[in-house]
C-alpha cells in the first residue's frame, strides 16, 4: 500500500502532517509518529488544501471507488419532504458522507438482491437500522449533524436554541430534546434513504409515534420502526381491521392495559423481550398508514408541541395548522392543536379539533377525555359526561372525582 506525505485540516481547525496508509470514501488513516489514526471524512475539512467534503458531494471520492449517489435523486427527495431549497447544499453535504460512512454503495447492491425476497428485505432493513444506530442518530443530548438539520431545516429558526432559552426546567428541556431527536427524524432519515434505494417506502403514524413501513403487496406491509429496532413482516388483514382512517388492533389480539404496563417496564428495563402480540399493544395498537413516504408533518407537530410546551401559543397553532395542512389525516395534530386552543380557553375550536381527531381515529381515549373536558367548560354537562365515559371504556383512567362531577353535573345535581 503506498503511502503520501500530506497536510489534512481537520473541521475542528486542527493540522496534521502525516503518511496517509490508507484513503476511501469514508476515512482516511495517517501514520504520525509510527502511530497510525482514522479520520472519518466528516471530520476532514481538506486534504492538501483540497476540500473533502465538497469533492464527495460533487460526486468524486479520494479513489475510483463512489458512493453511488445520485445528488439530483436526493434533491427530488427533499423537495417532496418540503425542505426550501437554500438549505439542500448543507443537507446534502451531510446526508452524502452519512451515506459513504455506512457504506451506501454496497447496501444499494444488497438491496437490489433483497428486494424480490420478503425475508431477505427484512434482514437487509434490520441491518440498516443497525447501521443507523451505530452512528449515533438517538442521541438527544449530542444530536447527530445529520438529524438535527433534517429537524431545524424545517424551520425558519434553531428550535434547539429555543428550547435551551425557554423558561422551563431542566428536565422538561431535555424531554423536549428527545421528542426532537425522536422518531419522526429517525424516520425522516429513513425515509430518504429507502427511497433513494428506490424503495415502496411509506410512513405510519401511531399514537404520538411514528415509523416506515414498506409495501410488499395489497396486505403485506414491512413494518420498519428504525426507532424501536422493530423490522416485522405484517398481515395487515390478519391483525388490523379499519376504523376510521385508522387500522385498530382485532379484539383477539388485544392485552389487559394493566398487564401491559408491567409487560412495558419489564422490556425497557431489558428484563425480557416483548413478544409480536406484546409489540402491537404497546406500540402499534391502532395505525394510520400514509400515502407518502414523509415525515414532516410529525417534526412540525413536535415544533408545535414544543412551542405549546415553551407557553408560545401562537407560535405552536402556527406548526400544527402546517402539519395539518400537510397530512390531514393524522389525529395527533388535530389533538395536540385542540389542546393549544383549551389553554387559550377557545373552547369552541379546542371542541372542534378534538371532534376532527376522533372521526379521524375513533379509538382515541385521550381526545375524548380532553373534549369531555372542554363541553364541561362549556357548560354542556351531558355532552362532557358522555365523552368521558366514553374514553373509560376505552382503557383512559379519568380521576374518579373528576367523573363523579361531571355524572352530578350532566344530572343537573350541585
Amino acid at each position: 500500500m503506498p503511502s503520501f506525505a500530506e497536510t489534512i485540516i481537520l473541521e475542528s481547525g486542527k493540522r496534521l502532517d502525516g503518511e496517509i496508509t490508507e484513503k476511501n470514501g469514508r476515512y482516511i488513516k495517517v501514520n504520525i509518529n509510527d502511530s497510525i489514526l482514522t479520520y472519518y471524512t466528516e471530520d476532514i475539512e481538506s486534504v492538501d488544501g483540497v476540500n473533502l467534503n465538497r469533492e464527495i458531494v460533487s460526486g468524486k471520492n479520494f479513489n475510483s471507488s463512489s458512493s453511488d449517489v445520485d445528488i439530483e435523486h436526493i434533491r427530488k427527495i427533499l423537495k417532496e419532504l418540503g425542505y426550501p431549497k437554500q438549505s439542500w447544499p448543507a443537507i446534502e453535504k451531510e446526508l452524502t458522507v452519512f451515506l459513504t460512512k455506512i457504506d451506501f454503495s454496497h447496501l444499494k447492491n444488497e438491496s437490489e438482491r433483497a428486494k424480490s425476497n420478503p425475508a431477505r428485505l427484512r434482514d437487509f432493513v434490520s441491518k440498516l437500522g443497525g447501521l443507523i444506530d451505530q452512528e449515533g442518530c438517538f442521541n438527544s443530548q449530542s444530536p447527530h449533524r445529520l438529524i438535527k438539520l433534517l429537524i431545524t431545516s424545517l424551520s425558519d429558526e434553531d428550535v434547539f436554541q429555543v428550547i435551551e432559552n425557554s423558561p422551563i426546567s431542566l428536565q422538561e428541556k431535555e424531554e423536549l430534546r428527545q421528542l426532537l431527536i425522536s422518531c419522526s427524524a429517525v424516520s425522516q432519515l429513513g425515509s430518504i434513504i429507502l427511497k433513494a434505494l428506490d424503495m415502496n417506502v411509506c410512513v405510519a403514524f401511531s399514537h404520538r409515534h411514528i415509523f416506515n413501513c414498506i409495501n410488499l403487496d395489497n396486505h403485506l406491509i414491512l413494518f420498519a420502526d428504525f426507532f424501536n429496532r422493530v423490522f416485522e413482516i405484517v398481515d395487515l388483514n390478519q391483525y388490523y381491521e379499519l376504523e376510521g382512517r385508522y387500522r385498530v388492533l382485532k379484539k383477539e389480539y388485544r392485552l389487559d392495559p394493566k398487564k401491559m404496563q408491567a409487560v412495558v417496564e419489564e422490556w425497557q428495563g431489558g428484563v425480557r423481550r416483548a413478544t409480536l402480540k406484546e409489540i402491537f399493544n404497546y406500540l402499534y395498537f391502532y395505525i394510520y398508514i400514509a400515502d407518502d413516504y414523509a415525515a414532516t408533518p410529525s417534526i412540525y407537530g413536535n415544533f408545535g408541541y414544543a412551542y405549546y410546551r415553551q407557553g408560545n401559543f401562537p407560535r405552536a397553532i402556527s406548526y400544527l395548522t402546517k402539519a395539518i395542512e400537510i397530512n390531514p389525516n393524522n389525529a395527533d395534530s388535530y389533538y395536540n392543536r385542540g389542546n393549544v386552543y383549551s389553554k387559550q380557553r377557545n373552547f369552541f375550536q379546542a371542541v372542534s379539533d378534538y371532534t376532527k381527531a376522533i372521526e379521524i381515529n375513533p379509538n382515541y381515549a385521550k381526545a375524548y377525555a380532553n373534549r369531555g373536558a372542554a363541553y364541561f367548560l362549556q357548560k354542556e354537562f351531558t355532552k362532557a359526561w358522555k365523552d368521558v365515559q366514553k374514553a373509560e371504556g376505552l382503557g383512559y383512567k379519568v380521576d374518579p372525582v373528576i367523573l363523579e362531577e361531571f355524572r352530578k353535573a350532566s344530572e343537573g345535581k350541585k
